[in-house]
């Protein structure tokens, strides 16, 4: 089983060598199944969500954040690394994210599993709402099928 790192709330616990942890960020959201590249896995406190995310998990009890809460754009600690676990649609995975030249950068540690246990929608702002699934009857009209 993969851990991440320190647990936290919606800040970042931990910081750099220095001792300076990055505030939230003020970049654009990535957009639902934004193909990020692989990067290696290893353990990073958890990252800060992106300053304009509404707060919400797209499951209630997990710890995974829409894909939108990603750190991006503009950072100010270099060399500063996160981990996100990012909840994109169907699949859940575990993001990382660097500051490198002044930027955020975020690729995967850990690709994608789960299935569609959610209804999820994109919304006009490119941002997913995502809600538990119902099998709208299934189950009934199958026990009535001969």
């Amino acid at each position: 089983m993969f851990v991440l790192g320190t647990p936290s709330s919606l800040g970042c616990e931990s910081a750099n060598a220095d001792g300076r942890a990055p505030a939230c960020s003020t970049g654009d959201p990535y957009p639902p199944f934004t193909p990020f590249p692989s990067v290696e896995v290893a353990s990073h406190p958890k990252c800060t969500p992106r300053c304009a995310y509404k707060g919400a998990r797209p499951v209630p009890g997990t710890d995974a954040y829409n894909v939108d809460a990603l750190p991006s754009g503009a950072c100010d600690v270099e060399g500063y690394v996160c981990s996100m676990t990012v909840f994109d649609f169907c699949t859940t995975k575990v993001n990382r994210c660097e500051c490198t030249a002044g930027t955020w950068s975020c690729g995967v540690m850990v690709p994608g599993s789960g299935g569609c246990g959610t209804a999820c929608e994109v919304q006009a702002d490119g941002t997913q709402t995502c809600r538990p699934q119902t099998d709208a009857g299934l189950d009934a009209a199958s026990e009535a099928a001969p």
